[in-house]
């Protein structure tokens, strides 16, 4: 996963001069945006969405580097936990007025 993301950034850096990039999965795809948004191998990933996430556990939580967009359908496992981790670790993450699109 890691060397496809990477080579897909190489690209848009060189085509389109593209610096950070977000990243979101749907479902299975959740685990792999956040595991994404931990590799330290992809500074480039500055936001994460998880959509209906699915395989995620707090513990996948702690690595990450980058604001996450958490959106869980009624079916998911409890993810207040996660929530509250992300929450209060974001504060020395993000400035007051950053924003991203």
């Amino acid at each position: 996963m890691s060397r496809d993301l990477r080579n897909l950034i190489q690209y848009f850096k060189e085509k389109d001069g593209v610096n950070e990039v977000g990243i979101f999965g749907f479902c299975w795809g959740g685990k792999v945006a956040m595991l994404a948004a931990s590799s330290p191998d992809l500074p480039e990933i500055k936001a994460a969405g998880l959509i209906h996430p699915s395989s995620i556990v707090t513990s996948d939580a702690q690595k990450v580097r980058a604001p996450m967009y958490l959106l869980p359908s009624k079916n998911e496992g409890d993810m207040v936990s996660l929530i509250w981790l992300e929450k209060f670790r974001l504060i020395d993450i993000i400035d007051h007025g950053d924003s991203f699109v």
